[in-house]
């Protein structure tokens, strides 16, 4: 399981929310998929819940603790420099997001063009993807990084001692939806997927 990234401290749960936006993409797209199969849309509702059941464990584990809200947000700087640095840009990438999922709100919504911001939404989530991949490769944030995430889990398993249990959980039921994934047959709604 790979902890909420922070990009800016007052989007600090704004990754948390573009993974499970990401994840409520999928299962929406997923749904109007005719030939999708059940088991994965079960698997990707209980990863779902896995994943808000970790997001506010670890909201409350920060809220409970100032200083590691405080080290979340200069990691967030740090990573935003980074990433900026390697020619991306988070923000504008966070900021069309929010925007998306504005639109996907909207009731008259023609299906296509919904399908079309979903993907548009998850091409964005994976630009968000590499630049934190490129800022990891440097030195200094990788190892902020590292003793953050440790530290987080630290302060989680404080805050609920199952949370080392739901972490597995969520780690064995995410290679096992990949698996299935990689598995499928390609169709033309599978391929427009796995972009």
């Amino acid at each position: 399981m790979v902890l909420l990234h922070p990009i800016r401290p007052r989007v600090l749960t704004l990754l948390g929310f573009v993974c499970a936006l990401v994840m409520t993409l999928s299962s929406a797209y997923a749904q109007s998929l005719l030939n999708q199969d059940e088991d994965m849309l079960q698997l990707e509702y209980e990863l779902l819940v896995l994943h808000e059941k970790l997001e506010e464990i670890q909201r409350i584990a920060l809220d409970s603790n100032p200083e590691l809200r405080d080290r979340a947000g200069a990691l967030g700087e740090l990573m935003v420099a980074a990433m900026e640095e390697e020619g991306y840009a988070p923000q504008e990438s966070i900021n069309r997001i929010q925007e998306i999922q504005l639109r996907l709100q909207e009731a008259d919504l023609d299906p296509d063009d919904r399908i079309l911001l979903m993907e548009e939404a998850q091409s964005e989530y994976l630009r968000l993807e590499q630049g934190q991949a490129a800022a990891l490769e440097r030195e200094d944030v990788q190892a902020a990084h590292q003793q953050f995430q440790e530290d987080v889990v630290q302060a989680m398993q404080e805050t609920n001692p199952d949370t080392a249990e739901i972490l597995d959980e969520f780690t064995r039921k995410q290679q096992e939806y990949e698996e299935q994934l990689a598995a499928a047959p390609y169709t033309d709604a599978t391929y427009r997927s796995r972009r």
